[in-house]
């Protein structure tokens, strides 16, 4: 059986920090993230996962030097995040980065989510979310998620330009092999929220919620354990 098990809420700020791996080379998703569920291209029904190459999986691209991306089924391991069959692990053959291009508009609130969770324990990545016209880091934070449990996680940002680049990077794995590790899977980054996004109240609401003294209540939300059968 797999689980949601706790929700965490992120507010972002601006943060000023330059990652020499960004370009401008991959074509921008004028309508949002796409195929963040990770369902295109299908894994052959006779295979449990499929190492495939970067330009047959819609919307990502990767650092790897043999251009993998591992996609995973409940053949091997267990559903993906919402009861869907397929999810990516970042640990392909090697350990590198996974991400996509957005067009965004400077100063539009950047709506965004994705579910994380680890192989053979608590699996470590980082996200960031960059603008290339500045080549500047707009949000950058370490998950580590064990592998009991699909765990959701969001926030929003705000865009500074026209083209931002959402980026999974490997950091560790649990049993400290390159090759697995990190799996993802509905991913979402948009200007509209996606269902059952957690909205974080406004700064009048947050001086409002500190006089009856529920501050905690605003920084991080847990949401009750939400079971699905295999």
């Amino acid at each position: 059986m797999k689980s949601i098990s706790k929700l965490a809420v992120v507010t972002i700020g601006s943060v000023a920090l330059s990652l020499g791996i960004v370009g401008n080379g991959q074509e921008a998703h004028a309508s949002g993230l796409i195929n963040g569920g990770f369902e295109q291209t299908l894994v052959p029904s006779n295979q449990s996962w499929a190492s495939i190459d970067e330009s047959l999986i819609p919307g990502w691209e990767t650092t790897a030097t043999d251009n993998k991306i591992e996609i995973q089924t409940p053949r091997l391991f267990h559903g993906g995040a919402l009861g869907t069959d397929q999810y990516a692990e970042l640990n392909a053959n090697q350990i590198s980065t996974l991400y996509q291009d957005v067009e965004t508009t400077s100063g539009s609130t950047m709506f965004w989510r994705f579910f994380h969770r680890g192989r053979q324990g608590v699996d470590t990545m980082r996200l960031s979310i960059i603008d290339l016209a500045t080549n500047s880091t707009l949000f950058s934070q370490i998950y580590n998620t064990d592998n009991t449990a699909w765990v959701e996680y969001q926030g929003t940002t705000v865009a500074t330009g026209g083209t931002t680049r959402w980026q999974f990077d490997s950091v560790a794995a649990a049993g400290g092999n390159p090759t697995i590790g990190n799996f993802l899977d509905e991913v979402y980054f948009a200007e509209k929220p996606p269902e059952g996004f957690q909205t974080v109240p406004e700064p009048a609401s947050v001086l409002g919620l500190l006089a009856m003294g529920a501050f905690g209540m605003i920084s991080t939300r847990k949401r009750k354990q939400l079971n699905i059968g295999n």
